[in-house]
């Protein structure tokens, strides 16, 4: 029977070794989840204010400049919620990204980004919160996108 350190060690070094490296364990950042959909076309500003809307009713920090027309995305503030045990308190923010679809539409694109803080002394103190990556929250992805969705077609 291996001790738990000993295996976490064992682990650690066949990553640092092997020409496959971590990725193959699953130790790395989850990928991206993107929901996507189409809708009416609007004018950037339109689009902003109703993607502007969506976050702070779903409780996302609107952060100002966070809009970027050049890459035509918008990313909110960091939304968190510390719990006293390690790796129970995350932070999750928005990023809605759109682009042309077909037929003279817009394609929107939202994701919600979430991180677990790791911290195990004071995990309540923000300030001290070591986070790490976890998958995205398709869930609150999608009731974001739904929003701003029927928002547009309410216009």
């Amino acid at each position: 029977m291996i001790h738990s350190k000993a295996l976490q060690t064992l682990l650690l070094l066949t990553c640092a070794l092997s020409p496959v490296g971590c990725s193959s364990l699953g130790l790395t950042d989850p990928a991206p989840i993107w929901v996507v959909q189409e809708a009416p076309m609007v004018s950037e500003r339109v689009l902003w204010v109703v993607c502007e809307n969506a976050m702070v009713k779903h409780g996302f920090p609107v952060l100002t400049n966070e809009f970027d027309p050049k890459s035509r995305e918008a990313h909110s503030g960091w939304q968190l919620d510390l719990h006293p045990f390690k790796g129970h308190g995350f932070r999750e923010r928005a990023v809605i990204a759109y682009g042309l679809g077909s037929a003279g539409k817009l394609e929107i694109r939202v994701r919600v980004e979430r991180e677990i803080n790791a911290n195990l002394a004071k995990p309540l103190d923000p300030s001290l919160a070591k986070w790490e990556g976890d998958a995205d929250n398709e869930q609150r992805s999608q009731i974001l996108l739904q929003t701003i969705l029927s928002t547009l077609a309410t216009r």
